[in-house]
C-alpha cells in the first residue's frame, strides 16, 4: 500500500480499484482511492511496485511479502541485511558513528559532469557524492556556488537527500538551465536535527508586601510612662503632622 499524499508527490498514475484494505487488527477498514504501479529505480536496479492507493496510511509506503516476491527480495534480520536476487547485499537499521569530517569537508562541492549538460523544465541533474563524504542515505542543504548560478538563480537553495550515494537536482523553473562541463555550479552541506531544549519555567517569586514606616514611629515618647495622656496625645498629633510635611 502508498499513501495518496505520496503517491501524488511522486507524481504516479492511480486507477480505479475494488478492492478493500484493512489495518493490521483486520477490523479497522482502510479507505481505499485507488491502486497504482511505480517502479523505483536504485543504484541503477529496478523495483516494481504494485499496490492500493489508501487515504491514511502510517508510513508512506508498505511493502511486504508481494514486493519482495515481485523483485526477488529476501531480509536477513539477525543481520540486518536485505539481499537481492543478484546476491547485491544493502544493511539497513542505525548507522554507525563516523568522526566528524575535517573542516574542509564540511561543504562538498558538486561538479558538472562531462560535457555541456542542458536541464530542462521538469528534468534533474543526478550527480555523485565523493565517498568519504557520505557513505549513507543522507539530507543536505543545497546553495549556489558561484557567480553565473546565482544570476540564474538556479540552482536554488533547498533541502535534497541522497540515495546510494548520489543526489538529484530538479529543475523547476519554466527555462532550460545549461551546465558547463565541469563546472563548480553548486555544493552541498550535511544537515542535522538539533535535540530537542526542554524548557525550564522561571522561577516563580512571592512579592512580599513593602511596609511603609513613618519617621514618627522610630520617636520613643515617654518610655518610662511619666508623662500625662493629654500631653502625650499632643506630641502624637505634631509628629503625625510632621510625617505628612
Amino acid at each position: 500500500m502508498i499513501s495518496v499524499f505520496t503517491a501524488t508527490v511522486l507524481g504516479a498514475s492511480i486507477k480505479t480499484s475494488s478492492q478493500s484494505a484493512h489495518q493490521a487488527d483486520g477490523s479497522s477498514p482502510l479507505i481505499v482511492i485507488g491502486e497504482t504501479s511505480i517502479v523505483f529505480t536504485r543504484d541503477g536496479k529496478e523495483f516494481k511496485f504494485e499496490g492500493l492507493v489508501v487515504e491514511k496510511l502510517d508510513v508512506d509506503v508498505l511493502a511486504g511479502t508481494p514486493f519482495m516476491e515481485l523483485n526477488d527480495i529476501a531480509i536477513r534480520p539477525a543481520r540486518r541485511q536485505i539481499i537481492l536476487g543478484d546476491g547485491t547485499t544493502y544493511v539497513y537499521g542505525s548507522r554507525p558513528i563516523h568522526p566528524s569530517p575535517p573542516s574542509v569537508r564540511r561543504a562538498c562541492v558538486l561538479r558538472a559532469p562531462e560535457g555541456e549538460t542542458t536541464i530542462w523544465p521538469g528534468d534533474f541533474i543526478e550527480l555523485d557524492l565523493p565517498p568519504d563524504f557520505s557513505q549513507n542515505d543522507d539530507v543536505f542543504a543545497l546553495e549556489p556556488r558561484d557567480t553565473s548560478a546565482l544570476l540564474r538563480s538556479w540552482p536554488p537553495y533547498v533541502v535534497i537527500s541522497s540515495v546510494a550515494g548520489r543526489v538529484r537536482i530538479p529543475n523547476f523553473t519554466n527555462r532550460p538551465q545549461v551546465v558547463k562541463r565541469h563546472e563548480h555550479f553548486c555544493q552541498v552541506r550535511p544537515t542535522y536535527v538539533p535535540p530537542a531544549e526542554t524548557s525550564t519555567p522561571p522561577p516563580s517569586y512571592i512579592a512580599k508586601p513593602i511596609s511603609v514606616s513613618a519617621h514618627s514611629d522610630k520617636v520613643k515618647l515617654d518610655p518610662d510612662n511619666i508623662v500625662p495622656q493629654d500631653i502625650k496625645s499632643k506630641f502624637h498629633s505634631v509628629l503625625i503632622e510632621y510625617d505628612s510635611v
